[in-house]
C-alpha cells in the first residue's frame, strides 16, 4: 500500500487527508449564472458548447448563450426525473420510478413522450446515447424477458435485446454506436455486444465488486472497463474481460452511508472522472465533493476539491439520479451540477 504523500494510487491505496486537491489546485473554477428554478436540478444535458438544457423536479429550462439566460422549454414532460444524456441537439431523459422515456431534437426547447417506452420494465437504471440514433437503456426489468433495450432511432422507438441477460442489468456504456458493456445484477458478470446493443454475450468474467442501483460503468473498449460502486464502500475498479483481472481503489475505509461516489465520466481526451460527495457523520447534513480524474484508464487518479456538497442529505444522492450532473460540454471542459442551484465549469485538460 502506498504511504502517505506517494503516487501513483492503485490496488486499494487510501487516499490521505494530507492529499487532497492536488490536482491543479490553483485554478479557480467558473460558476453559471442559474435562476431559480424552484426546484433542484436533476441533470444538465450539453447540446453543445452553449446550448443546455436544465431538468429539475418540475419543469426544463434551456439557454443557448452558455448560461447567460434562460428560458423555459417550450414543452416538457413532468416525468423526466432520472438518468439524462445529449448527442447534439437530441436528448432523451428516462423516469426514475417508471419505464417512461421522453426525448428531444431541438437542444431541450420541445420534449414528447417516446412512441414506445421499453415494455414491461420497472424502470431505467442507466442509459448511454453514443450516436444520433443509436441508444440502450440498462434496466429494472420487470416482467421483460431482458434487462436492455435498445433504440436506432434517438429514442423515439424501443426494442429489447435479442439475446442478453434475462436479469436486472445495473450499468451499461457504449464505445460507439456498436461496440459496448453491460452490467448483470446478481451474478456481476460484464456482456459484451458488438451490433449497437441488439444482441450481448456472456463475457463469463465478472466485477469483483457488489454492484448497487447507483453503480456506474465505463466501457473503454468492449473488454475492459471502468466501474464504480458504493455497496461495499467507495470504490472504483478497472478490468478486462479477456483475463478477468480486476484492480481497485478504495476512496475511504468506510461502509456507512456518509461517503458516495458518483457521475462516472469519460471526456473526448480519455481522461475519467467522477465525484466523491462526504457527509458529516449522522448522513444529514453536507460537507464537501471533490472531483477525481484519471489520465491513463483509471490505472491512476488525481483529486480536487469542489466544495460545497450537491445534496441537502445522503438520502438525495440514494434517491435522486446520480449518472447526468457531470457532462463534457466542450472538448475536455465539463459542467457539474453543486448546490443543487448552479453550475460549476471545469477544465478537464
Amino acid at each position: 500500500m502506498a504511504i502517505e504523500g506517494q503516487f501513483p494510487k492503485s490496488d486499494g491505496d487510501i487516499l490521505y487527508a494530507s492529499e487532497v486537491n492536488l490536482f491543479e489546485a490553483s485554478r479557480w473554477n467558473d460558476l453559471v449564472y442559474t435562476e431559480d428554478f424552484a426546484a433542484p436540478m436533476k441533470a444538465i444535458l450539453a447540446h453543445t458548447a452553449t446550448a443546455w438544457t436544465i431538468v429539475n423536479d418540475t419543469s426544463t429550462f434551456i439557454t443557448s448563450d452558455a448560461g447567460v439566460s434562460w428560458t423555459a422549454a417550450n414543452a416538457d414532460i413532468a416525468d423526466m426525473t432520472g438518468v439524462s444524456k445529449a448527442n447534439g441537439v437530441k436528448g432523451i431523459s428516462c423516469d426514475h420510478n417508471s419505464g417512461n422515456i421522453s426525448i428531444t431534437g431541438d437542444s431541450g426547447d420541445n420534449w414528447a413522450s417516446a412512441s414506445t417506452d421499453p415494455a414491461a420494465i420497472t424502470r431505467v437504471f442507466d442509459l448511454s446515447f453514443p450516436t444520433s440514433t443509436v441508444a440502450v437503456v440498462a434496466c429494472d426489468l420487470g416482467a421483460a424477458a431482458r434487462g436492455i433495450f435498445f433504440s436506432t432511432d434517438s429514442g423515439d422507438t424501443w426494442t429489447i435485446c435479442t439475446s442478453g441477460p434475462g436479469a436486472d442489468v445495473l450499468a451499461i456504456d457504449m464505445v460507439d454506436g456498436s461496440d459496448g458493456l453491460a452490467l448483470e445484477s446478481g451474478t456481476n458478470r460484464l456482456w459484451t455486444t458488438a451490433d449497437g446493443g441488439d444482441n450481448w454475450n456472456d463475457s463469463t468474467k465478472t466485477t469483483s465488486l457488489t454492484p448497487g442501483v447507483q453503480t456506474s460503468l465505463i466501457a473503454l473498449t468492449n473488454v475492459s472497463w471502468v466501474i464504480l460502486s458504493n455497496s461495499e464502500r467507495p470504490t472504483i475498479e478497472t478490468g478486462n474481460t479477456t483475463d478477468g483481472a480486476t484492480k481497485r481503489f478504495s476512496i475511504m475505509d468506510v461502509t456507512d452511508a456518509t461517503s458516495y461516489l458518483s457521475n462516472l465520466v469519460k471526456t473526448t481526451n480519455g481522461n475519467i472522472y467522477f465525484v466523491h460527495y462526504q457527509f458529516h457523520e449522522d448522513g444529514t447534513e453536507p460537507s464537501n465533493a471533490t472531483l477525481y480524474r484519471s489520465e491513463d484508464s483509471g490505472v491512476t487518479w488525481s483529486c480536487r476539491a469542489l466544495g460545497h456538497n450537491s445534496f441537502e442529505v445522503n438520502t438525495d444522492l440514494t434517491t435522486y439520479d446520480s449518472k447526468s450532473q457531470l457532462v463534457e460540454y466542450d472538448t475536455n471542459k465539463l459542467l457539474f451540477i453543486i448546490g443543487l442551484r448552479m453550475l460549476m465549469k471545469i477544465d478537464g485538460s
